[in-house]
């Protein structure tokens, strides 16, 4: 009993040093309903105050299942996703356009199955992210995968009502892998029941 204390002090600690790690920017993911026919709903990403729609993310299921990301500013897809992720089978691959290298670079999505939770597998561009998430909880964090990096995070908001809108605040603590990855986790994940578990 002795010998487990220090290692849960020490757990602890750092886990109270990850939570107070200040974010490089923030923004909150709101959940609607859409009238665009095609698609099934909308996330709109907003500035951290809500007063500004930076991105839109675009959902539509068919045989391939497809999300798109529009730069609401210029009107312009700055990166899609297709695959199939709302049953048990899972397979994703997405493209995010690089503005300063002007080409499209591709990444894919894979899904750990574990006995009370799932959490993902993020490849990027020779980056490996890993999400970590319990089943009880409404808050998910990424890491790379080999030195565990906290990168990002993202946590659904309670709501007082059920009609109120779903929303989600999304840290984000390094520039080393595109806000697309994170919006793209999240939709997934959202689409799969984190609003609702």
């Amino acid at each position: 009993m002795l010998k487990t204390l220090p290692t849960l002090l020490v757990f602890t600690i750092f886990i109270k040093c990850i939570d107070s790690k200040e974010p490089i920017r923030s923004y909150v993911a709101i959940k609607n309903k859409t009238t665009t026919k095609g698609f099934i709903h909308e996330i709109a990403i907003c500035d951290s105050q809500e007063k500004k729609i930076l991105y839109r993310l675009k959902t539509s299921t068919s045989d391939i299942d497809t999300i798109i990301l529009v730069d609401q500013q210029t009107k312009n897809i700055v990166a899609n996703l297709e695959g199939i992720w709302v049953d048990g089978t899972f397979n994703v691959t997405f493209s995010i356009y690089d503005t300063k290298l002007n080409k499209w670079t591709d990444g894919t999505i894979k899904r750990i199955a574990r006995v009370a939770d799932d959490d993902y597998a993020i490849k990027y561009n020779n980056h490996h992210l890993n999400t970590d998430r319990r089943w009880y909880s409404k808050k998910v964090k990424l890491y790379y995968t080999t030195n565990k990096e906290y990168l990002a995070r993202f946590r659904i908001r309670y709501r007082w009502f059920n009609w109120s809108p779903i929303k989600y605040d999304i840290q984000i603590y390094s520039n080393k892998v595109p806000d697309a990855v994170y919006f793209f986790l999240l939709t997934i994940m959202e689409h799969r029941g984190l609003s609702e578990e």
